[in-house]
C-alpha cells in the first residue's frame, strides 16, 4: 500500500479479517462501514500496485464483491453512497483486468464477469469451492507492507478503531458527488427520500415483516441501479463488448465468419470425420467462451446502438450462428461416419460429455442471437428495417451450413476423405454444382438422406423457419 505501518496497518487489518472469517462464518453488515472504507481510501493502490501483489489485490476485490453484495439489501441508507463508491472501484478494477489480462491475477476472466454480473444483479455468482478458492488464494499472497501475515490478522480480536481523518474526508467527497448526480437515479432518490424502518414499523406493528422486505427490495434495487451506472459511467458497455469479441476460443469463429463475408464466400465446414473430430475436441473451450459472452451480454450493455456497435453486435450474434450450425455439422459427420470407425465401450462417457457440450453451445448460441435480436427490436435507434435485415442475415447463415447436413452420407464422407483439399468438399458452391450436373453426390433416399440430421441440426432449422416467418409472414408455413 501507499502507506506503511500506524494507523493505515490496523485500518488494513480490520478489513481483511471479516473477509477471513466469512469463509466459515457468514459475513456480517457491522462489517461493512470498515470494509467500504479501506476500499475507498485504497483506491489506488487497489487500481495500480506492483505485480508482485497482484495475487492479493485480485482475490481481496473477489471476495470483496461477493460479500458486499450477499448483504446489498441491508445496507443502511446513510452508507449506500458510500457502498456504491467502493462497489465503483471494484467495477473499475475488474474491467481494467479485463482489458488487460494480467497472469498474476488470482480472478480469471470468467469470475471477473461474475463479479460484474452479480454486482450488477444484486445476487453473488461464486459458489462455495470458489469463495474457499480465493480465500486461501489471499492466505498464501505476498502482503503488501500495511499487512501483517494473514494468520495473525485472523487470530488478532477484534479491536474497535477510530475512524481515520483521511478516509473520513474522502468519503464525504465521494458521497458529494454521488448525492449531486442521486436526482439522476429514481431508485436511489426514493430510498434517500423515504422514512426509516424505525418510523414505518411504528406506522404499522402489524406488517413489520412485509416492511422489512419491501425495505431491503427497494435497497437491492437502488444497490444494482447505482452499480449499473458506475458500469456504464466506466464505459463498461464498450470495454465488456470487446471482451465477447476477443475471446480465444470464439474469436476463431468470428475471425472465419468475416472472411467468408469479406471474400463473398461460403462458410468452411468440417467435412470428414477427422476434420469433425477436432472441431469436437474444442467443445470445452467454446462452452466457456459462449457462456462467458451470454453472461456478459445479460449485462446493460447493448445500449446505446450506435453504428458502430450494431455492427459488432451483428457480427456477434451471426458468428454464434455460424458456431452453432458448424457443431450440428460436426456432430452431424460423426453421426453419419459412425459406421466408419470402431466405437470403443470406454468411450460412452466422453461421447455424452461431448454431446451435452454441443446442445449447450447450440442453446447459448440461440440465446445470444436472439437477445442481440430483441436490443435491435426495441431500441429506438434502430429497429424496423435494421431487426428485418438482422432476421434474414441469420436466415441466410443458417440455411447455407444446414443444406450441408442434408448432403452427408456415408459414402460421401468416405469420398472426400481422399480429396487433397477437404475442407472445400463442403462448400455450398461445390455441392451445387455437382448436384446440377446429376454427378459427384449419390441419389439419397428419404431415410439415408436425413440421417445425420439429429436433434441440434431440427432446432436450428426451427429457429430457420421461424425467422423466415418473421420477415415475411406465411411465407415459411
Amino acid at each position: 500500500m501507499a502507506s506503511s505501518g500506524g494507523d493505515g496497518e490496523h485500518e488494513w487489518t480490520a478489513a481483511v479479517r471479516p473477509l477471513l472469517s466469512a469463509s466459515y462464518t457468514a459475513f456480517e453488515t457491522k462489517e461493512l462501514p470498515q470494509l467500504i472504507g479501506s476500499i475507498i481510501n485504497s483506491e489506488s493502490d487497489i487500481l495500480h500496485h506492483d505485480k508482485q501483489y497482484e495475487p492479493f489485490y485480485s482475490s481481496f476485490v473477489a471476495l470483496s464483491a461477493h460479500y458486499i453484495t450477499t448483504v446489498c439489501g441491508q445496507i443502511p441508507r446513510n452508507q449506500l453512497l458510500s457502498v456504491a463508491a467502493a462497489c465503483k472501484v471494484l467495477i473499475e478494477f475488474s474491467l481494467l483486468r479485463l482489458e488487460n489480462p494480467d497472469e498474476a491475477c488470482a480472478v480469471s476472466q470468467k469470475h471477473l464477469i461474475l463479479l460484474i454480473k452479480g454486482l450488477c444483479t444484486g445476487c453473488s455468482r461464486l459458489d462455495r469451492t470458489e469463495i474457499i478458492t480465493f480465500t486461501a488464494m489471499m492466505k498464501s499472497a505476498k502482503l503488501p507492507q500495511t499487512v501483517k501475515t494473514l494468520s495473525d490478522v485472523e487470530d488478532q480480536k477484534e479491536l474497535p478503531s477510530a475512524v481515520n481523518p483521511e478516509l473520513r474526508q474522502k468519503e464525504v467527497q465521494m458521497n458529494f458527488f454521488n448525492q449531486l448526480t442521486s436526482v439522476f437515479n429514481p431508485d436511489l432518490t426514493t430510498i434517500l427520500a423515504s422514512p426509516s424502518a424505525a418510523h414505518m414499523q411504528a406506522e404499522s406493528d402489524c406488517d413489520d415483516q412485509t416492511t422489512d422486505q419491501a425495505i431491503q427490495a427497494k435497497m437491492k434495487n437502488a444497490f444494482v441501479s447505482q452499480n449499473v451506472s458506475s458500469l456504464q459511467e466506466l464505459g463498461g458497455s464498450e470495454k465488456l463488448l470487446r471482451v465477447c469479441l476477443n475471446l480465444p476460443y470464439f474469436l476463431r469463429y468470428i475471425n472465419r465468419f468475416q472472411d467468408a463475408v469479406s471474400a463473398n464466400s461460403f462458410f468452411i465446414m468440417p467435412a470428414t470425420v477427422a476434420d469433425a473430430t477436432a472441431v469436437r475436441n474444442g467443445f470445452h473451450s467454446l462452452v466457456i467462451d459462449v457462456t462467458m459472452a451470454l453472461d456478459t451480454l445479460s449485462l446493460p450493455v447493448l445500449e446505446p446502438l450506435t453504428p458502430g456497435r450494431l455492427l459488432d453486435m451483428t457480427v456477434l450474434a451471426l458468428s454464434c450462428l455460424y458456431a452453432g450450425v458448424s457443431v450440428a455439422t460436426c456432430m452431424a459427420i460423426l453421426q453419419v461416419g459412425s459406421g466408419l470407425q470402431l466405437r470403443s465401450a470406454s468411450t460412452g462417457t466422453k461421447e455424452e460429455d461431448y454431446e451435452n457440450d454441443a446442445a449447450t453451445i447450440v442453446q447459448k448460441c440461440l440465446e445470444i442471437y436472439e437477445m442481440i435480436g430483441q436490443a435491435i427490436s426495441n431500441s429506438r435507434r434502430a429497429g424496423g428495417e435494421h431487426y428485418q435485415n438482422f432476421q434474414l442475415l441469420g436466415a441466410w447463415c443458417l440455411l447455407n451450413s444446414l443444406y450441408l447436413i442434408l448432403n452427408l452420407s456415408p459414402t460421401a464422407l468416405a469420398d472426400k476423405g481422399k480429396e487433397k483439399d477437404p475442407l472445400a468438399a463442403l462448400r455450398v458452391r461445390d455441392i451445387a454444382a455437382r448436384t446440377k450436373d446429376g454427378a459427384g453426390s449419390p441419389k439419397l433416399g428419404p431415410g439415408k438422406g436425413h440421417q445425420g440430421f439429429g436433434v441440434l441440426s431440427v432446432i436450428l432449422a426451427n429457429h430457420c423457419h421461424q425467422t423466415f416467418d418473421f420477415a415475411f409472414p406465411g411465407s415459411a408455413s
